[in-house]
């Protein structure tokens, strides 16, 4: 949807829009298997969203984890 139509459904559809986003974050969050999510989890917190502060070894080894 674009910024400017978004705009003017007003407050209410951003609203309703951001709702609609955090439910399918949530949805597919729920749908990684738990051990997987708690290594994401992990990964996230020592990154601090950044992958490029992960060093070479772990970015490797976490890759391999998520495709097996």
């Amino acid at each position: 949807m674009k910024l400017a139509r978004l705009r003017k459904a007003g407050p209410l559809g951003i609203a309703l829009t951001a709702a609609q986003v955090a439910w399918t974050i949530r949805e597919h969050w729920q749908g990684i298997p738990a051990d997987r999510r708690e290594r994401l989890q992990a990964l996230l917190r020592e990154t601090k969203g950044k992958p490029s502060n992960l060093s070479k070894s772990k970015r490797l080894s976490s890759a391999n984890s998520c495709v097996n």
